[in-house]
């Protein structure tokens, strides 16, 4: 009899333990949907035409980033001057904001450097994209 009782006092508890560790995966998933969880976005300079270019900007997770925004710092340019701050919104998984944003175009030239500062509701990252074009050989003298 004792034996019994035991033995339904274990099920009992690991039912329970069970239980409980879906609700907090069930509670992680949930917080990760609300928040963004692990995901992030990334800057990529799209060429639209020779010599010029946009900023396309690719989701990378599981879950929507919300509240996106990024402040892009030209390094060629002076602190103070060189930087501007897009409003990207949510980014969905699988998706990229690539169309002109509003001051998203700015000009080629050989050596390309950008410092991007991204906040959104799950927090913050940087980026730093460093480009130099290939030297084109017909030039050299």
């Amino acid at each position: 009899m004792i034996q019994v009782h035991w033995c339904r006092i274990n099920k009992s508890s690991a039912d329970v333990k069970a239980r409980n560790e879906k609700i907090i995966e069930l509670s992680q998933k949930l917080n990760d949907a609300i928040t963004g969880g692990n995901a992030f976005c990334y800057g990529y300079p799209y060429m639209i035409a020779p010599g010029q270019f946009q900023w396309t900007f690719i989701h990378h997770g599981d879950t929507p980033l919300y509240d996106v925004q990024v402040r892009i710092h030209d390094m060629r340019r002076p602190v103070l001057s060189g930087s501007e701050t897009l409003q990207l919104g949510t980014l969905f998984p699988g998706r990229s904001h690539s169309f002109a944003l509003p001051g998203s175009v700015s000009t080629r030239t050989p050596v390309q450097a950008f410092n991007l500062f991204f906040v959104a509701r799950n927090g913050s990252w940087t980026q730093e994209i460093i480009d130099s074009a290939p030297m084109n050989l017909n030039q050299a003298a």
